[in-house]
């Protein structure tokens, strides 16, 4: 069997109808329903799409799974993708995607957010055989975040990463320039490497589409390898499991046109790389790489430059740089958001 069913009561007139999808098969069957949902909600990240959550499953977690999905009236109005997990000996409940994740929620129609928040903890509590919710990545306004968990041992919610972004900006409709918002220093750098580049060798700028984007995302991998080693650090791209699950993501990104990778070609090769996704509230940037031997003429900058100019030639509101505080996203303007960790330890008992 791929599904069990749980009946659960919201807040609104009528209950949640709360289906417990555990194998990947039943997962698969539910990617275009899933990408419906997605569509109508207003606070879905790309990171909540099927496009990225099922490959995640494939790779990481396929045998731990718990796709918890909530109906109105036999209408889908809800997913939350979660995996069972060990938490110091016991049983526990996280959202999927964690540990490679921008930002971790439930997916839900626009006013089921706080009813099917509600009848997911309860369903933990009553009927999981799960004692913890251990719940990362949380953006202040998840109905995860604030959801009266019931009958509970601990409830601690608290911030454990930002997520630095930079606010878009546009005058009469149209896209403004970096002038308007990046810090004075940090343009002479860009406008530097850009000249560099042009000067000595050419650049041009490119956006894949579905039709080259593996080849921008094998020249990513191998631009931020060499990056990397040159640091002495592990590089994260060579691990096999990391590259296979960015390859479905990839593929499944482009096609729904999400994918955004942007290079800067020098001397007819990609020199710099940035990868991320889009969704209706900015661009996603996930990873850059760049050539270490053009290290002085500043190609991740003008990569960068290039990806934030082409997410408001999109009309995009941010450019989100994702968790982490390194110092190169606050060299942009970049302001820090909190990402929060939520721990609830349920008495099953109870």
């Amino acid at each position: 069997m791929a599904t069990r069913t749980e009946r659960f009561s919201s807040t609104g007139p009528e209950p949640l109808a709360l289906d417990v999808v555990d194998r990947l098969e039943g997962v698969e069957r539910l990617v275009e329903p899933w990408h419906d949902v997605w569509s109508r909600s207003t606070r879905a990240t790309a990171f909540q799409r099927p496009e990225w959550v099922v490959p995640w499953y494939r790779h990481y977690a396929p045998r731990s799974i718990a796709l918890v999905t909530a109906r109105r009236s036999g209408y889908l109005v809800g997913v939350a993708p979660m995996f069972f997990r060990d938490a110091d000996g016991q049983r526990a409940l996280s959202l999927a995607g964690e540990g490679i994740t921008g930002y971790l929620d439930l997916v839900c129609e626009e006013g089921h957010d706080k009813a099917f928040a509600l009848a997911l903890l309860d369903w933990v509590r009553t009927r999981s055989g799960c004692s913890v919710v251990e719940l990362h990545g949380l953006r202040a306004d998840s109905a995860l975040a604030s959801a009266p968990p019931g009958r509970a041992l601990l409830d601690r919610l608290g911030v454990e990463d930002v997520s630095p972004a930079l606010g878009l900006r546009y005058a009469n409709g149209a896209a403004a320039t970096l002038e308007a918002f990046v810090p004075e220093a940090h343009l002479r750098a860009l406008r530097y490497g850009r000249r560099r580049l042009e000067r000595v060798t050419g650049a041009a700028f490119e956006r894949a589409d579905e039709s080259n984007w593996r080849a921008h995302l094998d020249a990513l991998f191998r631009l931020h390898g060499a990056r990397w080693r040159t640091r002495g650090d592990g590089v994260v791209t060579n691990d096999a499991t990391f590259r296979a699950f960015h390859d479905e993501v990839a593929e499944g990104m482009a096609r729904r046109n999400a994918l955004r990778l942007w290079s800067v070609r020098a001397g007819g090769q990609i020199v710099a790389s940035a990868y991320g996704v889009v969704d209706g509230g900015g661009a996603r940037f996930y990873l850059h790489g760049f050539d270490p031997a053009r290290s002085a003429w500043s190609p991740g900058t003008v990569a960068i430059g290039f990806a934030i100019e082409d997410a408001m030639k999109e009309g995009l509101r941010e450019f989100d740089f994702l968790r982490g505080a390194e110092h190169y996203k606050y060299d942009w303007g970049a302001c820090d958001r909190a990402l929060f960790r939520r721990t609830i330890r349920f008495d099953t008992r109870t």
